[in-house]
């Protein structure tokens, strides 16, 4: 077994698609990194109740993002090596940004009759009025990334993504410390950051992408809800599940739970942000393999497919020791409750990163109502879950309900893609037969 993954970990750490790993990974933990060196400093001015109002504007967040045109561009991974040309790949371009803006707008528009109400869970309702904007300007600097990203420049994707990550930590830390905003010091400074990131952006696709007709296309539309409408359901059933702990904590606890319980998620969250950074690397190379499929790139894709599980374990463990040691050593003593958070935390993370890594074989197949099935289902069954195991457990019931949520979710999936999917996972070759249908 030993002499196993040596063999096939020196093989996966060879070549361009490793390169891009390490640069995906880099820039990654030095985002995640980056609060890290603030976040003593912020949770001893803002406390655990502060902390929760904005673990759940964050949420909120989240949820919002499919709902402002996020997925739209959940298309560009696959069409991206199906469109030769450029006139195409630039058609596809200039409609998902103008679904970002159409989406944002809709959003806008039904978030006004909130200011009918004071606050909204403990949330003043005009600081959620922010919250289609900030939407809006992430998913234009993201599709930017994306287009990075599917072009092999994964300097450019860290430069970008890193700078902007780098650019909201120091607003909103200037802001809580010197202007003594409180939790509202992290919506101005994230909305500041990603205003002017998306005015980098839209300067980047009219220069490079030429984004200069903003005119409705509808074949590129239809093609382009084709793949991304099914996707808002199954973000926004994804989002549900990290978004329903923290609405049912604030009802059924407190807002200071709420903080407190979002700490330990902060502190688990090397092993989702490494999951995220490898997933960067490994769409693109996947969509690489399976558009050219063979027995030998069915062998690739098992091995790393392993590989990666493996990769997950480890980072997990490193997690696991270090986010305790940090909690004790730098985190205000009022946030150690979350401790007992940490490791169903991670466990969480580590499954939904394996569960991410096999969806892109659905995405590149176009399946995406599968994923839509798979994520509402669960959610639906994770409201209930976490609902009850609060009332049974406390605060740690809603992690371990989320825990619970993704195992079931990555089950859904991996039977359907060892049914479905043209290569046999326990075999590591091609199937005689089988194929998605």
């Amino acid at each position: 077994m030993a002499q196993f993954f040596k063999k096939h970990l020196s093989t996966f750490v060879k070549g361009k698609q490793t390169k891009a790993f390490g640069i995906y990974i880099g820039s990654a933990v030095f985002a995640k990194i980056l609060p890290f060196f603030v976040l003593p400093i912020v949770t001893a001015l803002l406390g655990p109740e502060e902390y929760g109002k904005w673990a759940l504007f964050t949420a909120l967040m989240t949820f919002g993002t499919p709902l402002t045109g996020g997925t739209m561009g959940a298309q560009l991974s696959r069409r991206f090596y199906l469109d030769h040309t450029p006139e195409e790949r630039r058609a596809v371009i200039q409609q998902t940004f103008l679904m970002i803006l159409a989406f944002s707008l809709l959003i806008f528009l039904l978030f006004l009759p909130l200011l009918f109400w004071d606050e909204v869970l403990s949330l003043p309702t005009q600081i959620l009025l922010f919250m289609p904007a900030i939407l809006c300007f992430q998913n234009i600097a993201d599709l930017v990334t994306k287009l990075f990203r599917f072009e092999e420049r994964p300097l450019l994707f860290a430069l970008f993504d890193s700078g902007q990550k780098l650019l909201m930590v120091v607003f909103y830390t200037a802001l809580i410390l010197y202007a003594h905003t409180g939790w509202i010091g992290f919506v101005t400074g994230s909305l500041a950051a990603t205003a002017l990131f998306a005015i980098f952006s839209i300067i980047v696709l009219y220069k490079k992408y030429g984004l200069t007709e903003l005119k409705p296309d509808v074949p590129h539309i239809k093609m382009i809800i084709d793949i991304g409408l099914p996707m808002i359901p199954h973000s926004i059933g994804g989002s549900l599940i990290m978004m329903i702990d923290r609405i049912a904590i604030e009802k059924l606890i407190s807002i200071e739970a709420v903080g407190i319980y979002a700490m330990g998620i902060t502190i688990a969250g090397l092993q989702k942000i490494f999951a995220t950074a490898y997933i960067q690397a490994w769409a693109p190379w996947l969509t690489k393999q399976l558009s050219h499929l063979d027995d030998k790139a069915a062998r690739r894709i098992v091995k790393n497919t392993y590989l990666s599980v493996l990769l997950f374990a480890c980072v997990g463990v490193a997690n696991g020791i270090a986010g305790w040691l940090y909690m004790d050593w730098f985190i205000d003593e009022r946030f150690h409750p979350a401790l007992s958070v940490i490791p169903w935390a991670i466990l969480a993370f580590f499954v939904q990163g394996i569960y991410k890594v096999l969806s892109h074989h659905i995405i590149f197949e176009g399946k995406t109502k599968v994923l839509m099935f798979s994520t509402f289902s669960v959610g639906f069954l994770n409201l209930i879950l976490t609902i009850l195991f609060i009332h049974w457990f406390g605060m740690i019931g809603a992690i371990q309900a989320t825990a619970l949520s993704y195992t079931l979710q990555l089950t859904i999936v991996f039977l359907y893609i060892q049914r479905q999917s043209k290569i046999a996972f326990f075999h590591g070759k091609l199937k005689q037969e089988g194929k998605f249908h």
